[in-house]
C-alpha cells in the first residue's frame, strides 16, 4: 500500500490510532473491542466499529448477525469472507459519499483474499485506509488531525508519513487515469479518421455509378468534404487493412459495371 508500512513504528501509529479512535468516539462498544495488536482485527469487527466512527449512515446490524452466524459454522474462512465484504462495502459507500479522494486505494486492496486468509500486511493496509478515510474526509475531519496530534510524538510521525505517502500515491494514480484517458482519446481519433476515409471512398464510388444513364459530376463536392477526389490525410498512423479491402472491394464492384455512353 505504501512503503512505510512494513516498519514496526508505522505499524504500531496504525494500531494506536485504530484504537484511540474506538476509545474516543464510541465509547458504548464492547470493552474488549480493542485494536492492541493485528490478530484482533481479524475477524473484521475493528474495522465495523470504525465504519460506526467513521459514517453515520453505517448500520453494523448486518455485520453483527454475520458475525454471530460465523461462530457455528464449520468453516470459518466463510464468515470472514462475508464479514470482509460487508467491510469492504461499507468503506466504498462511505468513501463514495465522504471521502471521494480514497476510493482509488480502496479498489487495491483484495477484500476477498483477506476474508479467506487473514495477513497482518492486509490488515494494515486495511488500516491505511480507514486512517486515511479519517484524515482525509471531505468534512469533519477535524477531530482527527486533532487525535493524531495527542499521540506520542513518534506515533504522530508515523501517523503523518503514511499520509504523506498515500497522497504521493493517490497523486500517481491520478496521473495513470489521466494518461489512460488520454491513450483512449487518441484511439477514438484514429477510429474517426480511417472511418471518415471509408466514407469518401464508397463516396467517390457512388460518383462514377451510373444513374439513369446519367453520370454523376466527378467534381461535385459532397457536403462536408473538399473538393476533388483525395482521401482525407492521416498522419497519425497509416490506413489499416479495412481501408485497402474496401478500396478493393469498390475497383471490383466498378470493372464490373457495363460501360455506358455519356448522354450529350
Amino acid at each position: 500500500m505504501v512503503p512505510s508500512i512494513n516498519s514496526q513504528a508505522t505499524q504500531a501509529a496504525l494500531l494506536e490510532m485504530a484504537d484511540s479512535m474506538l476509545v474516543q468516539f464510541l465509547p458504548d462498544r464492547d470493552p474488549e473491542l480493542r485494536a492492541k495488536k493485528p490478530e484482533n482485527l481479524f475477524d473484521g469487527a475493528v474495522f465495523s466499529a470504525l465504519l460506526q466512527v467513521l459514517d453515520d449512515e453505517y448500520n453494523p446490524s448486518r455485520f453483527q448477525q454475520s458475525l454471530a452466524a460465523s461462530s457455528t459454522e464449520s468453516d470459518v474462512s466463510q464468515g470472514r469472507r462475508r464479514n470482509f465484504h460487508i467491510i469492504h462495502m461499507g468503506l466504498k459507500d462511505f468513501a463514495r459519499r465522504s471521502c471521494a479522494k480514497i476510493e482509488p486505494l480502496i479498489d487495491q486492496v483484495d477484500f476477498q483474499q483477506l476474508g479467506r486468509e487473514p495477513t497482518k500486511g492486509g490488515i494494515f493496509d486495511v488500516l491505511v485506509l480507514f486512517v486515511s478515510a479519517a484524515c482525509f474526509r471531505d468534512d469533519d475531519n477535524e477531530k482527527y488531525i486533532n487525535l493524531v496530534m495527542h499521540l506520542e510524538t513518534k506515533l504522530q510521525q508515523g501517523i503523518f508519513q503514511v499520509l504523506k505517502e498515500v497522497d504521493a500515491k493517490l497523486g500517481q494514480v491520478t496521473e495513470a487515469a489521466d494518461g489512460d484517458l488520454e491513450s483512449s482519446h487518441g484511439a477514438e481519433d484514429d477510429e474517426l479518421a480511417h472511418e471518415a476515409a471509408l466514407v469518401q471512398l464508397q463516396y467517390e464510388a457512388d460518383e462514377r455509378i451510373p444513374i439513369c444513364g446519367r453520370r454523376f459530376s466527378p467534381n461535385r463536392t459532397m457536403p462536408g468534404t473538399s473538393t476533388g477526389n483525395s482521401l482525407p490525410s492521416k498522419s497519425s498512423s497509416p490506413t489499416k487493412s479495412e481501408l485497402y479491402s474496401k478500396h478493393e472491394a469498390i475497383s471490383m464492384r466498378f470493372r464490373r459495371l457495363p460501360k455506358m455512353p455519356l448522354r450529350t
